[in-house]
């Protein structure tokens, strides 16, 4: 997959493109809909199929304060496009000057003159140009004068719950992570380098990696889950807990500590990817340690899949 990091000084003249546009945060069940379609369109009218996104959210510039904790890292939404079949991918720099761009410029000097854009697939929720004039049916309109045309992806939706990044913000801040899995179509999963904590589940007999929480990352709620941990090639069934370690009255810190069931070694400083399959109970403070030791042993054992 060719990747251009940011919108292309020249014109992409060698083919036609059938473009996909927009965020692309988690890459969920709604944007693979729309990948479906760029592929197909692309194949269709003999065309290269394209993805259109931005290096950044929006918000962070508008508005930092409510911009939104990333469900993909970039580095995993490319992967994912990649994935679905996606051949180049555009991550436009988000500047001042890109967001104040009127939409029917936007169309023009990007969509047509840089992209050589021939059919256009957008979410029925995608907004563009300044001031977020620019709505999906602008975009079929300003498209029809450009000779391009415009495919608009309504909601997709599973047990009646409408797949879009914001919701599935709502659904792991809530604790309802089967329902959000299911929205993303695959485990939300979080990739932390491994750094040094208090050593307290060493000391107890359960040793954990304490994960350095990435960069505006979206956390499942506070609670223990089930879960997959990735460190290299390998896999292994693990316990995750994310919390304040209530049990010990320290200082009340968040910090993602994962217990690799079968992993002997050291994964100081090592990359590990973290995939959410199950929440199994809320965070808890214990009367002692002894009931910990003892609710860990459940949980691992219900890990294992032996519960």
């Amino acid at each position: 997959m060719r990747i251009y990091e940011d919108i292309p000084s020249r014109p992409l003249l060698d083919a036609g493109r059938a473009v996909g546009i927009g965020v692309f945060d988690g890459v969920h069940l709604g944007h693979q809909e729309l990948i479906r379609r760029v592929v197909a369109a692309a194949q269709n009218s003999r065309l290269k199929p394209l993805l259109f996104t931005f290096d950044r959210h929006p918000l962070e510039l508008l508005n930092p304060s409510d911009a939104p904790p990333y469900l993909t890292p970039l580095e995993d939404k490319l992967s994912l496009m990649e994935q679905a079949g996606a051949e180049e991918v555009v991550v436009a720099k988000l500047t001042p000057q890109l967001l104040s761009t009127e939409a029917e410029d936007f169309v023009r000097q990007v969509m047509v003159e840089r992209l050589n854009t021939r059919w256009v697939v957008a979410g029925w929720s995608f907004r563009f140009g300044k001031g977020r004039r620019g709505t999906p049916e602008m975009l079929r309109q300003i498209g029809a004068g450009f000779g391009f045309q415009t495919d608009v992806v309504q909601p997709v939706t599973v047990e009646g719950e409408v797949a879009t990044s914001s919701r599935i913000r709502e659904l792991l801040a809530c604790g309802r992570l089967a329902v959000a899995n299911r929205l993303l179509g695959r485990p939300h999963s979080i990739t932390g380098r491994v750094v040094r904590g208090r050593g307290r589940g060493r000391t107890i007999g359960v040793p954990t990696a304490n994960l350095e929480i990435p960069y505006r990352a979206a956390l499942p709620s506070r609670g223990v889950y089930k879960a997959e941990a990735v460190v290299g090639c390998d896999r292994y069934p693990a316990v995750v807990n994310i919390g304040l370690r209530p049990t010990f009255n320290e200082e009340p810190v968040l910090t993602v500590e994962a217990h690799l069931i079968g992993f002997r070694g050291d994964l100081y400083g090592r990359s590990v990817r973290l995939r959410f399959l199950e929440r199994l109970r809320d965070e808890r403070k214990f009367d002692s340690v002894d009931a910990l030791k003892h609710q860990m042993a459940e949980d691992i054992e219900r890990a294992r899949g032996e519960r």
